[in-house]
This record gives C-alpha cells, sequence and structure tokens, in this order.
C-alpha cells in the first residue's frame, strides 16, 4: 500500500512538474513573438519613414517605372534585413469606378474600358453587371446578380479584389493560373481599389493599355511601352510622339479623363527577415501635392 502511495506521489509530482515546463515554455514563446512584435513594429514605422523621405526628392509631376520607387530597395540594419516594393496603385484599373458618384448609375466610360479588358482576356462579360450590381447602391438589377444563394449583394465599394470571388469569379481568373508552360495573368495583376479612378499611362499593363481605346491595339501598346522606357510621358499630349497614336486617340482619351502621367497611390510592400523569422507589412500611402498620407497599415 506504502508503495502503492509513494508511487501515486511521484506521479503527480512528475504531472505537475511537466504542467508548470510546458506553461512555462509557452509563456516564453509568448514574450519571445511579443517582444519580436514589439520590434517589428519599430521597425514598421522607420520604414515607413524612410519611403516618405525618399518621396520629398520624387517629381511628383509625373511617375514612371524607371524612378527610385519602382526598384526594389533593400534595407539593411543591425537586427534586420528589410526588402521594400513600392507598386503605384494608378497602373491598375480598379473596378468601383464603374458605377457614377452618385452611386447607382453606371460610369459609362469604365464600363467599355472593362468590356474591352474581359473582351481580352476571355472572360464573361456577364461578371461585369455583377460587379455593377455588387457596388451600386440599390437593389435593382442593372444585368447582374442582385441575390446569391446565401447572401444578398452589398450594395457598396469593393474593400478588397477577393470579394469577386463572391460575384462569379474563380480562383485562376482572380489570381492567374499555368497552363503547358504558358503563364496565364490574374485580374489582380490589372486591378486594384486603392486607385483614385485615373490611370497612369507611363505605368500601366499592356492589357490596360489595349483597354483605353477601341484603336489602341497590341502593336500600338507594345510602341507606347517601348517609348516609354526611352523616356516618360510627361504630358498626355506626348503620346503624340509614339509613330501609330493617332490624334484621334489622344482626343478621346484626354476627353475621358480617365488618363495620367502621374500617380496618387502607392502600395508599400516590405519583407523583414527578423531573428531568422519572416514578416510582411503592407503600407498604403497617399500623396497630395508635396504632402503624403498614410491612408492604412498593416502586418501580414
Amino acid at each position: 500500500m506504502v508503495v502503492i502511495f509513494a508511487v501515486i506521489i511521484v506521479s503527480s509530482l512528475i504531472f505537475m512538474l511537466s504542467s508548470i515546463t510546458e506553461e512555462y515554455y509557452i509563456y516564453k514563446q509568448y514574450l519571445y513573438e511579443y517582444e519580436n512584435r514589439e520590434q517589428i513594429y519599430l521597425i514598421f514605422n522607420s520604414v515607413e519613414k524612410a519611403v516618405k523621405n525618399l518621396f520629398k526628392n520624387d517629381d511628383a509631376t509625373y511617375d514612371s517605372l524607371d524612378e527610385f520607387w519602382a526598384k526594389q530597395i533593400p534595407f539593411i540594419t543591425e537586427d534586420a534585413q528589410i526588402n521594400v516594393l513600392i507598386v503605384d496603385q494608378e497602373r491598375y484599373l480598379n473596378p468601383n469606378y464603374l458605377i457614377s458618384k452618385n452611386g447607382k448609375d453606371i460610369n459609362q466610360t469604365y464600363f467599355q474600358i472593362f468590356s474591352r479588358l474581359f473582351d481580352q482576356l476571355n472572360i464573361d462579360k456577364q461578371i461585369i453587371y455583377n460587379i455593377i450590381d455588387w457596388i451600386d447602391t440599390n437593389n435593382v438589377s442593372d444585368g447582374g446578380n442582385e441575390h446569391y444563394k446565401d447572401y444578398s449583394t452589398k450594395n457598396s465599394k469593393l474593400d478588397s479584389l477577393s470579394e469577386l470571388k463572391l460575384i462569379g469569379i474563380d480562383d485562376n481568373t482572380l489570381n492567374g493560373y499555368e497552363k503547358n508552360g504558358i503563364q496565364y495573368i490574374g485580374l489582380k495583376d490589372i486591378l486594384s481599389v486603392y486607385t483614385n479612378g485615373k490611370i497612369n499611362i507611363n505605368t500601366c499593363s499592356k492589357q490596360v493599355l489595349i483597354s483605353l481605346d477601341p484603336d489602341i491595339d497590341q502593336n500600338i501598346a507594345e510602341e507606347i511601352i517601348s517609348y516609354r522606357k526611352k523616356r516618360a510621358f510627361k504630358r498626355i499630349e506626348n503620346l503624340s510622339l509614339v509613330g501609330d497614336v493617332s490624334s484621334d486617340i489622344i482626343y478621346r482619351l484626354k476627353r475621358s479623363n480617365i488618363v495620367d502621367v502621374k500617380s496618387k497611390n502607392f502600395l508599400i510592400n516590405a519583407e523583414i527577415i527578423y531573428r531568422e523569422r519572416k514578416y510582411k507589412l503592407q503600407i498604403l500611402i497617399r500623396r497630395e501635392g508635396n504632402s503624403l498620407k498614410t491612408v492604412w497599415r498593416r502586418l501580414l
């Protein structure tokens, strides 16, 4: 009986010690992670400040892909390795602008641009109407769905491109895919919800350029891209320097008021390696004249 009692006591002590050890380990890991997070946020603030300081020396009258912000920027500190990639958002089309400012009417200029884009990418144009009815403020169908199996439309702007999956876009169409060794782009490479609605002809992709006007075909788009690699467009009228760009194209682009040579919103993507762990940060900054405003930031 004494032996059994002793075994019970020893077993209980071992269990208690194991529990204490496990709790101590969890607590220690929590403190370690907390300390890491605190340090990461300090680095976060430093990255944001450094990028904003760099932008103070940037010519805000135009933005192009040969400027400093369009290249990967490495930062090396005593404790961390940081790589920063800045992406101007005005290179993208914003689906939220398919609806006019009143929140109800279809923006016909943007509708035509998206129609040409979806034709290029061989995407069912029914999706455009689904987007329109998802973001407009009424419950009247403009050709798309107002109700889905488990939910109704949002009747408000898209906050994220991931919402497109709720209205008929599959993963391949949204994220891109590879087939027979060929990489096909997804809508995430062309669209953004963080733009001011204008498209920067110095930075946008070939697919976006082709979508801007019915007379811009693949050859003209490639000519524009080839020209801007040598010299950025400082004004929309500079497109006349590209051989096959007609005065009609320039006139329509200027009249539509949806193109520009500069960008307003910039997404900062920072990858930080600290204590052998990798962290990803994002900051959206908006430039208004010579001032820079942080719209939001997040640790991924």
